[in-house]
């Protein structure tokens, strides 16, 4: 009992140690994200604030619809892949249950 009960906390400590990593990781990750988001931002007001005094002849100002246009698109084939995604998901896991009630061969 003393050698299984060891050998439990040794795998528990193991997983923690990797959940504490995958976190750290994690964490930096979002740090770095949180930087490029925020110089994003920034430039972008930069820009934005440039063209506030322009007039319908600017060119950002007369792309702009072309521009939220093809970001709406972009919106939806993301929307479509996510959902192939999903679907694909289930499918694998029809899949492995087919599998698993015919068994083996």
């Amino acid at each position: 009992p003393k050698l299984v009960r060891a050998l439990r906390l040794s795998a528990m400590a193991d997983r923690v140690a990797s959940c504490q990593w995958r976190r750290d990781a994690a964490k930096a990750e979002l740090k770095a994200r949180s930087r490029d988001l925020d110089e994003c931002r920034q430039r972008f007001e930069t820009e934005e604030q440039a063209h506030r005094a322009c007039t319908w002849s600017c060119s950002v100002k007369r792309a702009a619809p072309f521009y939220e246009k093809r970001r709406m698109h972009e919106a939806g084939v993301e929307a479509q892949l996510a959902e192939l995604r999903a679907l694909e998901r289930r499918l694998q896991q029809a899949r492995q249950a087919v599998a698993a009630i015919q068994g083996p061969g």
